[in-house]
């Protein structure tokens, strides 16, 4: 046997330092160590049944140090496009704002981006000024290539040279429905993207507000998960049932699958339950990166009425600076 480096009572003392549960400090070693340990494992580590190995010591050692963030951020440099779906089965938290411009400010970093308009509401499609029922009518959507075969070549939209659309309407409603009776339906999504990823630096897709087939076809499309959550209570009830989705995806079809993290969107400085939402998310889901929050800004909300991206309206808008700290975290930029 190995010598011991770091004793239970130690392990002990750091996990509770965080204010976890064992089983909340399992699911912050897996992030940092892409490892599948469960609170079973953590309590016979710190009781001293298993020897703690050299590197968990290693990386909690770093993490002490404050030296974890840069390996947070190494984990996003391995090559290969960057697929990253935008997810909250709550709607009207900033979903599709998150990823319309996130997507633009990768396109402005010269960055290849191919946004996957994935919700039957076309939000993502209205915003960047497309009218999704003209869309329709010429079958130029998401659906028919989903599910109909019409290649991803007929339907594609360049916005401007390094940001393209893969645009939605509501026949998109229909596939969850119909996707039971395809061959392989969690996965139609991803071997539909296969096709075209190589052409892209990162591909972001604006997913349906519930969990059901198209969120675990994005899910398992995907090589990292960003979950935008509005700082308010009824928010962030939802986010301990979509973590449980996508450890499932983990599991059982994605491995590879890591969180880019949550970022708390519609933030007001000025009100309790914001203030107290935003503080609940950080002790709660310290395994997770959080990014700074978004501030509600009335801006959003006009640039999308006009059809107008807001960071490219005004790159100096509220949340502009997050979306590029974001935008170089996702690249592995920092």
């Amino acid at each position: 046997m190995g010598k011991i480096k770091m004793t239970g009572g130690e392990l002990r003392d750091i996990r509770q330092q965080k204010e976890m549960t064992q089983g909340q400090f399992a699911e912050f070693l897996n992030q940092l160590l892409n490892r599948n340990y469960d609170e079973t494992l953590v309590n016979k580590f710190e009781n001293g049944a298993r020897e703690i190995p050299d590197r968990v010591v290693e990386k909690l050692r770093e993490h002490q140090a404050g030296q974890s963030g840069g390996d947070r951020a190494a984990e996003h440099t391995v090559g290969g496009t960057k697929i990253i779906a935008v997810t909250n089965q709550k709607g009207g938290v900033g979903k599709t704002a998150t990823s319309v411009n996130l997507s633009y400010v990768l396109s402005a970093m010269g960055k290849k981006t191919l946004l996957v308009d994935f919700d039957s509401q076309a939000n993502a499609t209205t915003n960047l000024g497309f009218s999704w029922t003209a869309l329709e009518k010429e079958q130029k959507t998401l659906y028919y290539s989903l599910l109909e075969d019409k290649p991803l070549s007929d339907i594609l939209i360049e916005y401007n040279d390094n940001l393209h659309l893969l645009p939605s309407s509501v026949t998109l409603a229909k596939a969850d429905v119909q996707l039971i009776h395809v061959i392989n339906p969690h996965s139609v999504l991803r071997d539909l993207l296969e096709g075209v990823k190589d052409e892209y630096d990162a591909i972001l897709i604006d997913c349906p507000p519930h969990l059901g087939f198209m969120t675990s076809n994005a899910l398992i499309a995907a090589t990292h998960v960003l979950i935008p959550c509005e700082t308010a209570t009824a928010s962030i009830m939802g986010i301990n049932q979509l973590l449980e989705q996508v450890k499932a995806v983990k599991t059982r079809a994605n491995p590879g699958l890591k969180f880019l993290g949550i970022l708390p969107t519609l933030y007001s400085k000025g009100e309790n339950e914001s203030k107290e939402s935003l503080d609940q998310i950080h002790r709660d889901y310290q395994f997770v990166p959080i990014f700074e929050p978004i501030p509600r800004a009335t801006i959003y909300k006009q640039c999308y009425s006009r059809g107008v991206i807001a960071l490219e309206y005004n790159p100096d808008i509220p949340g502009g600076e997050v979306y590029r700290e974001i935008a170089r975290t996702a690249m592995g930029d920092q």
